[in-house]
């Protein structure tokens, strides 16, 4: 019998030391422990919207940099949940809202856009120490041509399998291919219309399960976690009686909402002045956005120069419901397709003080208004609008000679659920 070469011995040897060592770590690798599964919402209480946010990327080339920026990611997922916002991966909400099961209030997507391999080694960590999911998009054809500054195949294999992220690959005719453990693979925008709005960056709100056309906030990496709470807070829908108020947030005001029940009146009246120097100034709540039917209790302490109500506002489309106050007479116009159509004017009397209240109804093509006490007008023939995406906004305009304010506003926003008319 021929003795095998020495150096074949050697090769039989290697390979039985490998091939134990493979069944060790077979045996010994434990999959990373699945996220809890989101929870479902209380009865009565579901919603079909979600917030959509794109997380920066680490690109700090100095230590002291990149420990700042994960610090921060630990304040704001932290102040996230404290706020009550529960995390939630997109295939997950794209499901529920297909099976009409709703969503929590306060949902929320974050994504890694682009998704590069340092932000991964950086901040999964974190994310996995705070128990997040979130959503990764990746560059496919650079994942393909193996461009060391983007994760691999295997990598995203080993993410997807955690059940802790859903793994996006872009496709070349648009589009990002979804994958996830627990749901089919489905396209976040497609070659016809792309995954974001044109309006990208700007707003978090999504309603429905559409996966094209989405809004998405783009964060900023200097944000301080009360500033980013806040921030959410501008887009919170309104889903009961709210008082719209205002506040400053990033060095500018914003209109934000506050439900009526857990609310003070007084502290949520406030005033709006015209700036020096402009004719005038508008404030919006994009907390009334989708919600096109509902009821306004307006109030207005004293008005100098021309106060306007703006129903339905939606500037892409050109269409708004216009209330014009001026000192002498209420005017109320509809702009459907940017036409101007006159509806209704009505004089008033001047009083002291110049104040105004109204009690309005706006449900499908009817609407009813009623101000200063006065006798309620009606209509039926009010034009369909062509989308749900109008909100509701305030303007004061200055006099001839006088600066444009009115003191002391109070609005209180109730949604309708369905038009009854």
């Amino acid at each position: 019998m021929r003795r095998k070469p020495p150096h074949t011995l050697a090769w039989v040897l290697t390979g039985l030391v490998f091939f134990a060592g493979y069944l060790t770590w077979r045996l010994s690798y434990r999959h990373p422990e699945p996220p809890p599964a989101a929870p479902a919402p209380a009865p009565g209480q579901s919603v079909d919207w979600y917030f959509l946010l794109r997380m920066p990327a680490v690109t700090a080339q100095y230590e002291s940099g990149i420990e700042i920026m994960k610090a921060r990611y630990g304040r704001w997922l932290e102040e996230f949940r404290r706020a009550g916002f529960s995390p939630m991966l997109l295939s997950e909400a794209r499901d529920r809202l297909s099976r009409g099961a709703g969503l929590p209030e306060k949902t929320l997507v974050t994504i890694f856009e682009p998704g590069y391999r340092r932000t991964y080694d950086l901040l999964s960590p974190i994310l996995r120490r705070l128990q997040w999911p979130a959503v990764w998009l990746s560059d496919g054809p650079a994942m393909e041509r193996a461009q060391r500054e983007f994760i691999t195949y295997h990598t995203a294999r080993l993410m997807i399998d955690s059940q802790w992220w859903d793994v996006g690959y872009s496709r070349p005719r648009g589009g990002f291919e979804i994958h996830s453990r627990r749901h089919a693979p489905f396209m976040l925008g497609n070659a016809k219309t792309g995954p974001w709005s044109t309006i990208e960056g700007t707003f978090a709100v999504n309603h429905g399960p559409r996966m094209e056309n989405l809004n998405v906030l783009n964060i900023n990496p200097d944000w301080e976690p009360e500033e980013l709470i806040n921030r959410l807070r501008v887009e919170l829908p309104a889903t009961g009686p709210t008082y719209l108020t205002k506040g400053h947030i990033h060095n500018r005001e914003w209109g934000l909402g506050f439900p009526a029940a857990g609310c003070d009146e007084k502290q949520a009246r406030f005033d709006l002045v015209s700036p020096l120097g402009r004719r005038g100034t508008r404030l919006f709540w994009l907390s009334t956005k989708a919600a096109p039917n509902f009821k306004l209790r307006v109030e207005a302490a004293s008005i100098i120069g021309e106060f306007q109500l703006h129903l339905r506002d939606d500037e892409a489309a050109g269409e708004e419901l216009l209330l014009i106050y001026t000192e002498s007479k209420l005017i109320i116009q509809e702009l459907p397709k940017k036409t101007r159509q006159p509806l209704f004017v009505g004089p008033h009397p001047v009083g002291p003080g110049h104040r105004f209240t109204a009690d309005i109804l706006l449900s499908g093509r009817h609407l009813e208004v009623s101000y200063n006490g006065g006798a309620k007008w009606s209509t039926d023939a009010l034009a369909n609008p062509a989308t749900d995406n109008g909100i509701v906004q305030v303007s004061i305009l200055d006099k001839v000679r006088g600066i444009g304010r009115a003191n002391s506003i109070s609005l209180l926003f109730t949604p309708l659920a369905e038009a009854p008319f």
